[in-house]
């Protein structure tokens, strides 16, 4: 029998970018059986509400549905005490417990940014049996950069994640 893939893909989508969706596309076509993505709010940190925050998401989901997007599961993760890139082993393995737990069933790949590579030596005793993909960054670009100038980088984003910004911006 195969092994059920199921990838859990966390972080702040602040905003969320081709970045995200091509990490998310790649998952699927990995194998993915189920993929569960974890959208941080963080209250006075997050560019829009949490509605448009998640809204997006599930916009990208019914726009993607063809193509295998039937499988993503979006989640809500609020974290009021993790701000940016401000983790260490003890938060990334208690995250890594609760996102079984908040998933319902047991993650076995988790798919994190480049900034994970500092964990990988020690991922067996954070992570367990999960094992831990890492994707490399779209055009080395994070989402603050992205963030820090959106006219310029507007091509990253989905055209209705960019208008809800600029409306924001007036």
């Amino acid at each position: 029998m195969d092994e059920k893939m199921i990838f859990a893909f966390g972080g702040s989508f602040n905003p969320p970018h081709m970045g995200h969706t091509m990490a998310i596309q790649s998952m699927l076509d990995m194998g993915a059986t189920r993929v569960h993505i974890f959208v941080r709010i963080n209250d006075g940190v997050d560019l829009v509400d949490r509605e448009t925050k998640i809204g997006w998401f599930n916009r990208m989901k019914e726009k993607y549905k063809d193509i295998g997007w039937d499988k993503v599961v979006i989640h809500e993760a609020v974290s009021n005490n993790v701000k940016g890139k401000q983790y260490s082993l003890a938060t990334v393995r208690n995250g890594i417990n609760m996102l079984h737990e908040q998933a319902g069933e047991r993650i076995t790949h988790y798919y994190a940014g480049d900034d994970y590579k500092k964990f990988k030596p020690f991922w067996r005793l954070i992570g367990g049996n999960v094992k831990l993909v890492i994707g490399a960054r779209m055009d080395g670009l994070s989402s603050s950069e992205i963030r820090n100038n959106l006219d310029r980088r507007r091509y990253l984003l989905e055209p209705f994640v960019y208008e809800d910004l600029k409306k924001k911006e007036k």
